[in-house]
């Protein structure tokens, strides 16, 4: 197919549409990048990609061997600003806003075209754009004026563009958890990034706790379980082990991919993690 297609003048076919993208396209990410690392990067090519789609493309590649370039996004700066910087269309895809990550790639590639997006971004004040500015401005502004941002803001929803902006998201959360534990909220989104970190191994894809997602589940019983990290980070990774429906009776669709051994181990691990921490 992908030699017709190439023939045609046309890039290689995706092996996923990506068309209305779930976070269960993410959990088996190691799939796509083996299997379609192409077709991923022909995203970013294809005229007819919708913001979600890029922006999803953008978080699987970032956690690939193979990181994306500058190049990689070239087919998308003819017309980049309408094709991104748009209301986002489902609020049930994951990932970060597509300007945001095609931003991060550029600035590790010192492309003159990042400080065109950041300029862009930073113009626009349409209340939509209002999260994207905010993490625009996190990966261009000086780490301690990001931290000042979020350290002020006292709903704590400054938190995640921090950790953004931070390499070692959760080395960060330790480093500055007294303050960013003074609101529930914050902590919470704090732990939430951490998990969505470890289990994808990109900051790409936001930092929402998904229920469904048993790499999430796995990654929230990683932290939970560390005796060594502090009792109230862990008693918020246990809060989300709580929450996670994967293994419920009426859930079963985000199991269709995991071994009975593999249920059986999640299970027990929340059994501790709930008698510890409490069911």
């Amino acid at each position: 197919m992908d030699a017709v297609r190439a023939e045609a003048g046309l890039p290689p076919h995706p092996g996923v549409t990506l068309r209305s993208p779930r976070v269960s396209d993410l959990e088996g990410m190691e799939h796509l990048i083996e299997r379609h690392g192409a077709g991923l990067r022909a995203v970013f090519a294809d005229p007819e990609a919708s913001e979600r789609r890029i922006a999803v493309a953008l978080a699987i590649l970032d956690a690939s061997p193979e990181p994306i370039t500058a190049a990689d996004l070239e087919p998308l700066r003819r017309g980049w600003r309408k094709r991104v910087l748009v209301k986002k269309a489902d609020d049930h895809a994951p990932g970060l806003p597509a300007a945001v990550g095609m931003l991060r790639v550029l600035l590790r590639a010192g492309s003159p075209w990042a400080e065109e997006i950041a300029a862009v971004v930073a113009k626009d004040t349409r209340a939509f754009m209002s999260a994207t500015r905010e993490y625009v401005a996190a990966l261009t502004d000086p780490p301690e004026d990001v931290w000042q941002r979020a350290a002020a803001d006292r709903m704590g929803d400054a938190v995640p563009a921090f950790l953004l902006a931070s390499a070692d998201a959760l080395g960060a959360t330790l480093d500055r958890w007294d303050a960013i534990a003074r609101t529930t909220r914050g902590a919470r989104k704090a732990v939430a990034w951490c998990i969505s970190r470890r289990a994808y191994g990109t900051d790409l894809v936001g930092g929402s706790f998904d229920t469904h997602s048993p790499r999430q589940l796995d990654a929230a019983l990683q932290l939970a379980e560390d005796a060594a990290l502090p009792r109230a980070v862990r008693e918020q990774a246990a809060a989300a082990v709580r929450d996670s429906l994967v293994g419920h009776p009426a859930h079963r669709r985000s199991e269709y991919h995991l071994s009975q051994e593999t249920l059986h181990d999640l299970s027990a691990r929340r059994g501790r993690v709930a008698a510890e921490f409490g069911a």
